[in-house]
């Protein structure tokens, strides 16, 4: 789990850090398995991106959970990645606009921004699942 979102797997290079930079801005690239290697030599570990997808999917995850354990500690959980996804839509000083739900956070620089695929449908009905979810939790009677 990442300070912004979270990681698809360990040593992912793809939207490393200054990607766009280093790589090209075309994100339908296709890349042989010699690139693929190039490209993975670019990473320095903790620098891959954190994708915008998995918080709200792990948070209706957890509101599934409580609503049939009634366990608190569920619903704190799904509180918590309820929250980590809220947080991660775009603010005002997005390229692509405010109130974005992106694809993944890259590291420009030293900074975290959105990547190319912003906004991402798919992170959108992630987090319309998750909202979902917690308004059925919150109807639970502990």
């Amino acid at each position: 789990m990442g300070g912004v979102a979270m990681a698809r797997y360990r040593k992912d290079s793809y939207w490393c850090k200054d990607y766009k930079e280093k790589i090209g801005d075309d994100p339908t690239k296709h890349f042989t398995d010699e690139e693929l290697k190039e490209r993975d030599a670019l990473l320095v570990p903790g620098e891959e991106a954190q994708w915008c997808l998995f918080d709200p999917m792990v948070s209706a995850y957890y509101g599934k959970l409580y609503q049939k354990s009634k366990k608190p500690e569920h619903l704190k959980l799904q509180q918590l990645f309820l929250s980590r996804a809220l947080a991660a839509i775009t603010g005002d000083d997005c390229e692509f606009g405010a109130w974005m739900c992106c694809e993944a956070y890259y590291l420009h620089g030293d900074k975290w921004e959105p990547n190319d695929n912003t906004p991402l449908v798919w992170t959108q009905i992630d987090l319309k699942m998750a909202l979902y979810e917690m308004e059925q939790s919150l109807l639970v009677v502990a």
